[in-house]
């Protein structure tokens, strides 16, 4: 134990006091194994309220595991238990866990104000404290504020590294990159505070790209996603310290901000990319590639129209896949597509229900064998019910297994589970304040920073395993080599393969067995037994070989029908055979032989000329051969029509969509309505002098689609001059006459404001009929501000030309104000504001301070103060059981000539009827100060005054 005047400094664990640790009678009853449930139900209610029975936090009961379990049975040690903190005093000496880290088994954790590392090496179980410490004895900077309950937010550090860290945090601390080489005396590298010294950063995520390691953070306020070289901080000598963007003292760390979102809440990575989101606007998440981070691309933006909470990002093999969180949801996409670039999500391979009670969140991380899992948690502690925290192998992303026990048993009247043994709205079981927060494993042991509580579980795989594979190729051919992949669930250990009738080779007891070959077509059935040591499950499925001989079941063809010159697309369907295959093409006219051929590939793209006969039809026909067999098919007749008539230049003027009202944002879609048109070069007004022509233009496409239909972004304010050029492949170039564009939209408008009041756990606090001051940070330039005060849906304080600044509520309650704000045809509305809880004016009390003796005849001073009302400076009214001296001022000096108990009582007319009193014991003898200073024991014939001094 530390005992020192400067608890801050202390590098060990807490200690609580005996009387803090007592255990009730339900909590000793299960301290055993092999113990019955306990009988006797804590004395608690079913709310969040802090309760004295509700601690300290016991492992669930053995009646509940399967497959998990708590890694000590015993009840959690004080270093790693804070279900006995009431909430009131200090935040640092009890610490709760907001997220955690584990390399090279190590856990790095970061608490509301402590930052701790744990050996987890030789009892993983039951790791030992190597470092304890508050946030004020290393120092970080930060800005000291009553309200500072929780600063640091995340902690990361590089994959496979446990001698560097990034810690970020609120209340000025921004990111903080800490040398951890020496786990009990960590040195502070770098810190960023932002250009403020208020940067809230929210998330941070530390990855290593070509040998470098690299930190990114995610920021509220301030906001938006900032990358540092994490390897150049490590290699300065001694601290560095600056806020960024600014002036660099730190030459070399800090990289610049990653695209141009003014918020991000949530932050992760895998290979060369990261993954950031937003709950409020701008909504959605981006995936950016940052293989060179001060050069960072973005490839993914997309849910713009979600409040996107938890994000998680991993790779397996070539493949990545996005864990998000939504309001009500859990969801799994496949977003290998950015390894190639810009590109959509597309659906949700998986999602399912799930209603947080905070911030939802989503943590990655792999158990032994290298097995992926998601924890889907929450940072809500006034949690209720069976399960609010699931922990998904996710193998087959499209179909995780949630390995949580499940299940319950009655205790106390009530059905219990593993995970709503530990929630404290349960009651008769639950704890003070925990919530699923985070959690990594690390081998089998599974970390949890559950707000209130640091626990560890072990993953033991309790039930036998759910088999399942895949393979490829997915066309295979006597002799093709096949590749088998293992997507069992549940912790398989053995496999066992049998590959009938003519697998080569028959089976096979690896995971992934690879280059397996049949030896005819036909048929096969692929069985696989998958075991761990609670026993095996099998499955088989049925595998075709096909036929070596070409197969073709058609063609298709796209657009039918076509116009003169415009491209025709046609597709061999359904194609089969061994490779390698060759395609022959030939394009015939109804009745006029054949126009066009080409050579091998599929599909063929076939343009019409000039020359070529229109009001008719065309077919293609494909050939597909090998060293087997011949195939052919015919694509159903497309017909060929004229081409309509080009308008004169200047004849026809673009539109876009909206007119003739400006369009609602900087995105515009356009349209070219010209019939006779199949190729069409734009110009949108942006781009003067540029082009392949230096014309403006941007060069021709003949994209039927994109081409007519083009859609826009305009990054500047600005009216642009708008047009577009059409031909085809009879007529000469046609230019359109100008469309104006008002894009006054085109920089987005973005509601935001807060309260200037004292917040904690999603709520503000006010009072009653007092005015509350509110900050308004919008960008965009609004025409219009819109309120929402007590967040009914409806915006009853309208069309104010500026920011409203102050509001009263005059009413007790709690109210969700929003925001709206408006220019032209653009608005955005901000519903992200923290409740407010107004509560009734507290009563206004005055106090007088002074002495409680004085001697008979020398004057004695008095002061008074108010609490909860601002006096008038002259309204104070003093009383003094018949002392010499007045005041009309917050001080008053007086002094008896009579021994006993007197009174001084006073009062405020700014306060009410508030008022305080102090009894002064006066005793001595009639010893006067007189007019000249001098004192004397008689009052014969002189006349008395008393001073001021």
């Amino acid at each position: 134990m530390c005992w020192t005047s400067k608890l801050f400094a202390c590098a060990v664990p807490k200690a609580r006091p005996a009387s803090r640790r007592r255990l009730t009678l339900a909590a000793v009853l299960i301290l055993t194994a092999s113990a019955a449930l306990p009988a006797v139900a804590q004395n608690c209610d079913t709310t969040c309220n802090y309760c004295d029975f509700a601690t300290p936090a016991v492992p669930v009961p053995s009646a509940l595991w399967n497959g998990l379990e708590p890694a000590s049975t015993t009840t959690l040690p004080g270093n790693r238990d804070s279900t006995d903190f009431n909430g009131v005093g200090s935040f640092e000496l009890n610490p709760y866990w907001l997220s955690l880290d584990v390399e090279q088994n190590f856990v790095f954790a970061a608490t509301s104000m402590r930052f701790q590392i744990w050996d987890a090496r030789f009892n993983p179980g039951s790791p030992s404290a190597l470092l304890d410490s508050g946030i004020n004895s290393l120092p970080f900077n930060w800005t000291p504020d009553a309200h500072a309950f929780s600063v640091f937010t995340d902690i990361d550090a590089p994959p496979g590294k446990a001698d560097r860290v990034a810690i970020g945090g609120v209340y000025g601390l921004g990111v903080a990159i800490v040398d951890t080489s020496i786990k009990d005396t960590p040195r502070i590298k770098y810190q960023d505070t932002g250009t403020l010294a208020s940067r809230e950063v929210r998330a941070v995520y530390t990855t290593t790209i070509d040998s470098r390691d690299y930190v990114f953070v995610a920021a509220n306020r301030e906001g938006g996603v900032f990358a540092y070289d994490m390897t150049a901080a490590m290699n300065l000598t001694g601290r560095c310290n600056e806020n960024q963007p600014g002036t660099t003292f730190c030459p070399g760390i800090y990289l610049g901000k990653i695209g141009s979102r003014i918020r991000a809440n949530y932050l992760d990575g895998a290979g060369d990319f990261i993954v950031l989101s937003s709950t409020f606007s701008p909504r959605g998440f981006e995936i950016w590639d940052v293989s060179n981070p001060s050069q960072p691309s973005m490839v993914m933006d997309a849910l713009s129209g979600d409040s996107i909470y938890g994000v998680a990002l991993w790779q397996d093999g070539a493949d990545y896949y996005l864990a998000a969180r939504t309001d009500t949801q859990a969801r799994i996409y496949d977003v290998s597509c950015i390894t190639d670039g810009f590109c959509s999500p597309g659906s949700p391979m998986w999602s399912r229900s799930m209603d947080p009670v905070g911030d939802p969140l989503v943590t990655f991380s792999r158990s032994t064998g290298d097995i992926p899992f998601l924890y889907f948690g929450d940072s809500g502690y006034c949690q209720s019910g069976n399960q609010k925290e699931w922990l998904y192998d996710v193998r087959n992303p499209s179909s995780p297994t949630d390995i949580s026990p499940q299940g319950t048993v009655v205790i106390n009247g009530a059905p219990v589970s593993y995970w709503g043994w530990y929630y404290r709205q349960n009651g008769v079981h639950g704890f003070n304040r925990v919530a699923p927060r985070v959690g990594k494993f690390s081998g089998d042991y599974f970390f949890r920073a559950g707000h209130a509580i640091f626990d560890v579980h072990r993953r033991t795989g309790g039930a036998p395993p759910n088999p399942d594979f895949t393979w490829t190729p997915a066309q295979i051919y006597p002799g093709t080599q096949v590749d088998f992949f293992d997507s069992s669930t549940g912790g398989p250990t053995a496999w066992d393969w049998d590959f009938l009738p003519d697998g080569n080779p028959g089976g096979s007891t690896s995971q992934n067995p690879a280059n397996i070959a049949f030896d005819g077509a036909g048929s096969k059935t692929v069985a696989l037994q998958a075991s761990n040591g609670a026993g095996s499950n099998s499955t088989q499925k049925n595998l075709t070989v096909l036929e070596p001989e070409p197969v073709v079941t058609g063609v298709a063809s796209s657009p039918n029908p076509a116009l003169l010159c415009q491209p025709v697309t046609f597709t061999a369907q359904n194609v089969t055979g061994q490779p390698p295959l060759t395609f022959s093409w030939q394009i015939s006219q109804n009745g006029g032989g054949v126009v066009a051929s080409g050579g091998n590939v599929n599909p063929f793209v076939w343009t019409s000329t000039p020359g070529q006969t229109t009001g008719t039809t065309y077919t293609a026909e494909v050939t597909v051969t090998n060293s087997a067999g011949i195939d052919t098919a015919t694509s159903a007749a497309v017909t060929l029509n004229p081409l309509d008539p080009l308008p004169a230049n200047g004849a026809f003027t673009p539109t876009y969509d909206g007119q003739p009202d400006p369009p609602a944002t900087g995105t515009v879609q356009f349209h070219a309505g010209v019939s006779g048109a199949t190729e069409w070069n734009w110009s949108f007004g942006d781009n003067p002098g540029g082009g392949p022509n230096n014309d403006g233009f941007e060069g021709w496409t003949s994209d039927p689609v994109d081409g007519p239909n083009p859609v826009h972004t305009y990054d500047v304010a600005a009216t642009y001059d708008v047009q577009v050029m059409v031909r085809n492949c009879a007529e000469v170039p046609r230019t359109s006459a100008i469309l104006a564009v008002d894009a006054s939209n085109a920089e987005p408008v973005i509601a935001d404001f807060r309260a200037s009041l004292f917040c904690a756990a999603g709520t503000c606090f006010a009072d009653v009929n007092v005015p509350i001051t509110f900050i308004d940070e919008s960008i965009g330039e609004p025409d219009f501000w819109d309120y929402d005060w007590d967040g009914d849906g409806s915006f009853e304080d309208e069309d104010n030309p500026a920011p409203v600044t102050l509001f009263t509520y005059t009413s007790t309650g709690t109210f969700h104000p929003r925001l709206r704000v408006r220019r032209n045809s653009a608005s955005d509305i901000y519903e992200g504001h923290p409740i407010i809880n107004v509560g009734g004016a507290p009563e206004p009390s005055v106090t007088v301070t002074g002495p409680t003796t004085a001697d008979r005849g020398h004057a004695v001073t008095f002061n008074a103060s108010t609490t909860n009302c601002t006096p008038n400076a002259d309204g104070w009214t003093w009383t003094t059981s018949g002392g010499v001296g007045s005041s009309s001022t917050s001080q008053l000096t007086v002094a008896w000539f009579s021994n006993g108990a007197k009174t001084v009582e006073v009062s405020n007319s700014a306060c009410g009827a508030a008022s305080d009193s102090l009894t002064v014991n006066v005793s001595g003898s009639a010893t006067v100060v007189f007019t000249d200073g001098f004192e004397a024991g008689t009052l014969g014939g002189w006349t008395t005054s008393v001073t001021d001094n």
